[in-house]
């Protein structure tokens, strides 16, 4: 079996949302060139959003964002936010999508972070997430849950708002690395 490693790193929408951002020497562009080499989908069936490698500069532009939370409404991209409400900024009004993006970008950025497990997190999500997630899901599954809620889907028992707050926990939580806090040693006793 593999060791886990020390620490996971997630970085903020506030970092992917700035030029000046910086992360092991690179800049928020690089980084986004970098995680964007491949498409990014989130939502399912016909409720997508679709970032691509040349979408850098509109990541950058659309995050952070917030607002109420909602499910996609179409195909849409970044230069063509079909069904997406913005803020006159040109920033993403709707929370689930923003942070939604910002995971998705994380679980590429630290290749171990979707093996977490969501009950070996320091701090516990909304129960309906804990409700319906197994003690075996990880934060993979979590974001295969928030991409089923984009996508127009509904889990009964669990909002868009909590799966909103879930995923913005753990991009918090691990912004610029952060280790899990270790089990205590058992103690024997003679």
């Amino acid at each position: 079996e593999e060791d886990d490693p020390e620490f996971y790193c997630t970085l903020t929408q506030g970092c992917y949302g700035n030029y000046g951002g910086k992360f092991n020497d690179m800049t928020t562009v690089e980084v986004l060139t970098d995680l964007l080499s491949t498409d990014l989908v989130l939502g399912e069936n016909s409720n997508t959003f679709t970032l691509t490698q040349n979408d850098v500069d509109c990541v950058i532009l659309r995050l952070p964002g917030g607002g109420q939370p909602k499910a996609l409404n179409g195909e849409a991209t970044c230069d063509n936010p079909v069904g997406i409400q913005l803020h006159n900024s040109g920033r993403i009004k709707n929370i689930l999508l923003a942070q939604a993006i910002t995971l998705g970008l994380n679980l590429r950025l630290d290749a171990n972070l979707g093996g977490v497990l969501i009950d070996d997190l320091p701090f516990s999500l909304a129960s309906g997430i804990m409700d319906y997630l197994d003690p075996t899901d990880d934060i993979d599954a979590l974001f295969a849950l928030a991409n089923h809620i984009l996508g127009g889907g509904s889990v009964a028992g669990i909002s868009r708002g909590d799966i909103a707050g879930a995923m913005g926990r753990i991009n918090n939580y691990f912004d610029e690395c952060a280790s899990l806090p270790s089990a205590p040693s058992p103690t024997l006793f003679g």
